[in-house]
């Protein structure tokens, strides 16, 4: 996507036509987590921060991170470490969800 974007429903789109579908249900997990008090992070591959930080903005969901890593050329274990000095917890203290499989290990 590029900006400028808009929500739509549960998608996003911008003014080529493309589109990104959110599910609610994840966005429901992410308030819960926020309002059960867990400190919360954003690591992503995506190409553009400005596109990404967008996208949280018009969902409301930007204020509930604390940490908005977006960088496509750091690995993301890269950017977990680094959420974790800023917070000073160890990796094992962090959940870690992704929507690409090969990301998990």
């Amino acid at each position: 996507l590029t900006l400028p974007i808009r929500r739509e429903g549960w998608s996003v789109k911008d003014d080529r036509g493309r589109e990104l579908e959110i599910f609610e249900e994840a966005v429901q997990e992410l308030l819960w987590a926020s309002s059960a008090g867990l400190i919360l992070g954003v690591s992503s591959h995506s190409p553009s921060k400005a596109v990404a930080a967008a996208i949280l903005q018009l969902f409301g969901l930007m204020r509930h991170f604390a940490f908005f890593a977006v960088n496509p050329s750091i690995p993301k274990s890269e950017h977990i470490k680094a959420f974790c000095v800023q917070h000073k917890t160890s990796e094992s203290r962090v959940a870690f969800f992704d929507d690409l499989v090969f990301n998990i290990r």
